[in-house]
């Protein structure tokens, strides 16, 4: 994924403008900030590794897959690591986690990502026993309703 200059998009290069994609798990908070013209590219990448998913399995629940994926991904500590290729495309399922969300916050979540100065985050924790783990999705620091952002 290229990085588009900040001329050519007409965008200033400075943290109010970024989309800001968190996860935090144990303790331990990831981050990565992403330029809001980018996002459509990100979420075209994620929506076709869906897609693959679904190829190879027609009953695939892909939700529960990326959300399967983060999991491994944090439980192997990657999230703390500074390898860029294995941050990016944890920021690129959460994105894409969030975006898709059941309506109206999956489209509230796109249009916040687009307009930058947004901050897109999940709470990770092991829910009780049998029940596997719970996602808490979080946008501009407002849990649940997007119309109390």
């Amino acid at each position: 994924m290229t990085t588009p200059s900040y001329e050519a998009t007409g965008q200033k290069r400075s943290l109010e403008n970024m989309t800001s994609i968190f996860a935090t798990f144990k303790g331990v908070t990831f981050k990565l900030d992403i330029l809001p013209a980018e996002v459509d590219e990100w979420m075209e990448i994620s929506g076709k590794t869906a897609a693959d998913l679904t190829k190879e399995d027609t009953r695939a629940d892909v939700r529960s897959h990326a959300r399967s994926w983060v999991i491994a991904m944090v439980e192997r500590g990657e999230h703390t690591q500074s390898d860029r290729g294995s941050m990016r495309m944890l920021a690129g399922t959460l994105l894409w986690l969030a975006c898709t969300s059941p309506e109206p916050m999956g489209s509230y979540a796109l249009r916040r990502a687009k307009e930058g100065g947004a901050t897109i985050a999940y709470e990770i924790t092991r829910g009780e026993m049998g029940y596997g783990w719970n996602f808490r999705l979080v946008l501009d620091g407002q849990p649940g309703d997007p119309m109390a952002a």
